[in-house]
């Protein structure tokens, strides 16, 4: 590559690095918005690559409604898995062991949590284990990465 297109490579990149770091972060998130609704602007966050608004949506949602277990899980996984997907492996540990103490601690409660979050949250924490981000190719013929549902729709009250 000469030197020109180097140039031109790396202002694209910092126009990039400039136009996601200025993406707005809500602040005032309006009391009347429903868990489901919470969830659904979370979505559309991750879906413009609005990782920190994405965070905020979760977090509101585990903070109002975080006494519904449904709800808790599913933004405990979302939460976890966002700063998994952008590389905080130890940032989303805790996220995905919250998950697996309130299955455990759900007793006959637990038929009616969701069935994924569990089983994805313990696919991540292997995989942080084993320090495999998400970048991680695993090699010809290895295992693929677990297909997270992140932002799927749970059956929340």
């Amino acid at each position: 590559m000469n030197t020109r297109n180097a140039r031109r490579t790396a202002l694209a990149w910092v126009m990039v690095f400039f136009i996601f770091g200025c993406a707005t972060v809500p602040t005032d998130i309006p009391e009347d918005l429903t868990a489901p609704e919470l969830f659904q602007r979370a979505q559309e966050a991750v879906d413009q690559s609005n990782f920190r608004a994405a965070d905020v949506y979760y977090q509101t949602a585990l903070d109002r409604f975080g006494d519904s277990p449904e709800v808790a899980v599913v933004a405990e996984y979302e939460l976890g898995f966002l700063r998994y997907r952008q590389g905080d492996l130890e940032g989303a540990r805790p996220f995905f062991e919250a998950v697996l103490r309130r299955y455990e601690e759900s007793g006959q409660a637990r038929a009616q949590l969701p069935p994924w979050p569990p089983v994805l949250s313990q696919r991540f924490l292997d995989r942080i284990e084993a320090g495999e981000g998400p970048d991680f190719d695993p090699p010809p013929g290895g295992s693929e990465p677990p297909s997270a549902a992140p932002g799927a729709s749970p059956n929340l009250p």
